[in-house]
């Protein structure tokens, strides 16, 4: 498969973008045989599959995705229009009728756009590509599989170069590398945030309490109890938590439509993520300010104001 122009039929549709009015857009192309639609799980939205009495017509055909038909024909009625390889629209005899609209796929990595578009030829019609691919759907082992699948190719042609056997999840993982990296950073600086987010709450009551630890001792000793002093500190600690859960909220919905071109089937915001890194840092951050607090309300009233 690659990326070639294809020209419209000027006279087919009114709205077409073809040669006549300059427009070069890019589209997808593959030359297909066999079960090809089948075995990848297309969906046939109009029209009909392509078949092998196809080669034997005169007429050519081909398949064209639903982002191609609505590229082109945004009212619908894509089949029975006419398409020419290349950027020029050429004879009658060169055109390709369109039989079926099948659904969008991703050619060649899923993080890539689908407005691109996608043409299907009849393997032996449409331009010819030096590589093929076999597309197999197996309940064996890829391995296993491969290693038939080669001597298959061996007895019907020993020169033929055989290679990169791998099942589609592979491929899939593959073509996600370059997002996997970021979200694995993302996720280690996330840990890091959270244990940070820790420490922070702990040291900054812990100094909290040291600075007051006078005003503490005095409160006791006329009389407050152990239980105020604490429930004080813990009122701070969740104070300061709304306040930076707030903020981080807000952040998190801004960076989330940030990096929206760069997920897939991932939404830039989601409401569970979110509420489970809430209860997370909120847990955290209670456990971490129940220390100091615990400390604030055992000091001795003597002590602490013959410290001072």
């Amino acid at each position: 498969m690659k990326t070639m122009p294809m020209s419209v039929n000027a006279a087919a549709h009114a709205r077409c973008c073809d040669a006549a009015n300059g427009d070069r857009a890019f589209t997808w192309t593959t030359n297909v045989g066999g079960d090809y639609f089948a075995t990848l799980g297309f969906t046939l939205h109009e029209g009909r599959w392509l078949e092998a009495a196809d080669l034997r017509h005169p007429t050519r055909v081909c398949l064209v995705d639903d982002e191609f038909a609505r590229r082109y024909w945004p009212a619908g009625g894509a089949l029975g229009q006419r398409l020419f390889w290349g950027s020029e629209v050429g004879a009658d005899a060169d055109a390709f009728t369109i039989v079926g609209v099948v659904g969008a796929a991703r050619q060649a990595a899923l993080g890539e756009s689908l407005q691109q578009g996608a043409v299907y030829f009849p393997y032996g019609h449409g331009p010819f590509n030096n590589d093929l691919f076999v597309v197999a759907r197996t309940q064996t082992d890829s391995a296993s599989f491969g290693a038939t699948l080669q001597r298959v190719v061996r007895a019907v042609d020993p020169e033929v170069a055989f290679s990169d056997v791998r099942p589609m999840e592979s491929r899939v993982a593959s073509s996600l590398a370059a997002q996997r990296t970021p979200a694995l950073l993302a996720g280690l600086f996330a840990s890091v945030a959270v244990l940070l987010t820790a420490i922070g709450t702990y040291g900054l009551l812990s100094y909290a309490v040291a600075q007051r630890r006078r005003e503490i001792g005095v409160r006791l000793a006329l009389g407050a109890r152990p239980g105020q002093v604490s429930r004080e500190f813990v009122t701070l600690a969740l104070r300061l938590l709304a306040v930076g859960m707030t903020l981080g909220l807000l952040g998190s919905w801004w960076t989330g439509r940030a990096m929206q071109a760069f997920l897939f089937r991932v939404p830039g915001f989601d409401g569970a993520t979110l509420a489970m890194t809430v209860l997370l840092l909120g847990s955290m951050a209670l456990v971490a300010c129940l220390v100091p607090a615990w400390r604030a309300a055992r000091i001795s009233p003597m002590r602490a104001l013959a410290d001072d």
